[in-house]
């Protein structure tokens, strides 16, 4: 499974909120979870103005050093095209950096861990939550 920068950023909480326990479990559950190109540039961008700069990067080198990288490449931008192509057609666009981790999804045959529901309209990706709705 892949994991959308939500799920880094729930996981990343010292004092985690209630409605995030269940992330545990479905990471307990998942048979090997894979960071992102996109997911890490977004969870590093947001560490630039964070509070807590310096023990969320430790945070972040270790799960760099633990889990796969999932990196971009000739495959990655075919799925991308067909994505956005399928997404335009339908008039339903979803951010740039989300196109590309369903494009890895699509890639690798991989579900998302995300709570962004417009995964949803991506054909072919299963979108994993955490949160009861």
């Amino acid at each position: 499974m892949i994991l959308d920068t939500n799920a880094i950023s729930a996981m990343s909480y010292q004092n985690r909120k209630e409605e995030d326990r269940n992330l545990e479990i479905v990471l307990q559950e998942a048979i090997q979870p894979y960071l992102s190109v996109p997911v890490l540039a977004e969870y590093q961008y947001g560490l630039i103005h964070s509070r807590h700069q310096k023990s969320l990067t430790i945070w972040l080198d270790r799960l760099k050093s633990s889990w796969p990288l999932l990196a971009l490449d000739k495959m990655t931008a075919h799925f991308y095209a067909e994505i956005k192509n399928q997404l335009v057609k339908r008039g339903r666009m979803i951010p740039v950096n989300d196109l590309w981790i369903g494009a890895l999804a699509l890639q690798h045959q991989l579900p998302i861990l995300s709570e962004d529901r417009h995964f949803d309209y991506v054909d072919g990706v299963k979108r994993i939550g955490w949160r009861k709705k």
